[in-house]
Parts: structure tokens; C-alpha cells; sequence
């Protein structure tokens, strides 16, 4: 990979490690003489060419950027399989940014994520990217594309400016069902409860001035989705018992969650 690297990137190499907390076992860190990057093995084309026109849509938010190619490319051919260079977003993760802060949100932190995650759902409006549409987050006209894995090591802030990373789960559907998603994600934990002041603070700033009769409609929807989203984990995918159990979690007290 290093020859390949060298031969297609204008950059002067000095490392590359697999990173060893991508469970997919595809991520690689690169070291160059003044930066980092990122790199992403995709097994076939599409993949490879959706999360680039995605991320190329999305250069008004705090986001990877593309590394293109000598030849002005944005992927390389490797082994048959797709070769992405992602710039090293600058930050720290929302999990580590609570556990510094006692384990409590900054409201005003709270306040920007909100506005970045609407940013995000705004620019990817009705454009479904050719990513998979979600079955049961499919009921309401406002669809956008949909990050799928808004965790806390997934949202990174930088001087109060909110970054997004890893969009490689990424759907299409309901805006809202993003929305269901990071609530669960942020504000219901076992360590935690519920932080209902955390998640009313969130759907204040995420919907605008004029938009009552919208935010009506769709916040019936947040505890219905978060609980057919865990389902939908559960169900395709294998997890160890103290992750089922979070997820349980949040699934069963999900009912606990006051909105308005």
C-alpha cells in the first residue's frame, strides 16, 4: 500500500498504520512530514464513489475533505479494491469533551451540535445519493441523508465548531430519524439516564423560527424510530453483551423521554 500511496498522492510519506479502533478493519492512518490523513479501503466502486460525492456536497460543514490524486482523481484502484484519502479532522470527540467536563453537556455545545446536524440534513435535502433508503424512516415528506451513526466518537468539536466523521453507514429517509438517533446516542445512557433538559435544548436550536407545525409533526417520531432503529441494529448485527445491553437500554427507556 505504501508504493501505492507514494506513487498516486503528492505527499511525503512517512507512515501509514492500520488504526486499530475501526471495527471494519479498513481504516488506515497516514503520517506525512507536516499533516495526517486518513485512509478508507471501500470493496467496490459505488461504495468508494458515494461517500465522495457525498463529502464533495458537503464542504459547508466541518467535515473529512477528499484528498485528490496527482492525476486530480479522488480514489485509487488497490488490489481490486478502492483506495480514499480523507483529510485528519482537527478535534476532540464528544465523549472525551463530557468526560473532561464531569460527564455534563455545555449547553451552548448542545446548542452548535444541533445546528450542525440541521446544516447536514438541509444540504443533503431530498437528494438520496444513491444510498439505501430506510424502511420504517420513510413516513414523512422532510427525507434527507442520514449519517446512521451519530455516536459520541462519531461528533468532534474544534474551538465550538461541530464536526461529523464516518459517514460510510449513511442512509436515506426521514430527517428525523437522525434526529432519534443522536438522542439516543447522547442523552439516554445507563451512566447517565435521560438528560431531557440536554435533548429539549437540541430540538429547540435543531428546528427554526416558523417551523411549530413541522416540529409537531415529526417529534412523534423520535421515540418510535429510536426503537425500531435499535431493532434494526440488533437484528443484522453482532454485538457484545454489554453493547446489546446499552442498546436494550435505551431502547426500553426510551418511553422516559420527555419532549417539550
Amino acid at each position: 500500500m505504501e508504493e501505492t500511496i507514494k506513487n498516486n498522492y503528492d505527499l511525503e510519506l512517512l507512515s501509514i498504520n492500520k488504526n486499530e479502533d475501526s471495527t471494519d478493519g479498513n481504516v488506515y492512518n497516514v503520517k506525512t512530514s507536516n499533516n495526517k490523513y486518513i485512509i478508507k479501503i471501500y470493496d467496490n466502486l459505488e461504495s468508494a464513489t458515494n461517500m465522495i460525492n457525498l463529502h464533495n456536497s458537503l464542504k459547508d460543514l466541518y467535515i473529512p475533505r477528499i484528498i485528490s490524486t496527482k492525476d486530480n482523481s479522488y480514489l485509487v484502484e488497490y488490489n481490486n479494491k478502492y483506495i480514499v484519502m480523507y483529510s485528519f479532522l482537527e478535534g476532540i470527540q464528544i465523549s472525551k469533551y463530557i468526560k473532561e467536563n464531569d460527564n455534563t453537556y455545555n449547553e451552548e455545545v448542545v446548542r452548535q451540535i444541533a445546528k450542525s446536524l440541521r446544516k447536514f440534513h438541509d444540504l443533503t435535502e431530498n437528494n438520496n445519493f444513491n444510498l439505501k433508503t430506510i424502511d420504517f424512516a420513510n413516513n414523512l415528506s422532510r427525507k434527507s441523508v442520514l449519517h446512521f451513526d451519530l455516536t459520541k466518537e462519531n461528533i468532534f468539536i474544534n474551538n465550538n465548531e461541530i464536526g461529523f466523521i464516518d459517514f460510510d453507514d449513511s442512509k436515506y429517509g426521514d430527517s428525523i430519524c437522525d434526529v432519534a438517533i443522536l438522542i439516543a446516542f447522547l442523552f439516554v445512557s445507563k451512566k447517565r439516564g435521560i438528560d431531557n433538559k440536554s435533548i429539549n435544548i437540541f430540538l429547540d436550536n435543531y428546528y427554526k423560527v416558523g417551523e411549530k407545525e413541522l416540529k409537531e409533526n415529526e417529534l412523534r417520531y423520535i421515540k418510535p424510530y429510536i426503537k425500531q432503529w435499535i431493532d434494526y441494529l440488533l437484528s443484522g448485527h453482532e454485538f457484545d453483551s454489554s453493547l446489546k445491553d446499552s442498546f436494550e437500554f435505551k431502547k426500553v427507556n426510551s418511553d422516559d423521554i420527555e419532549i417539550g
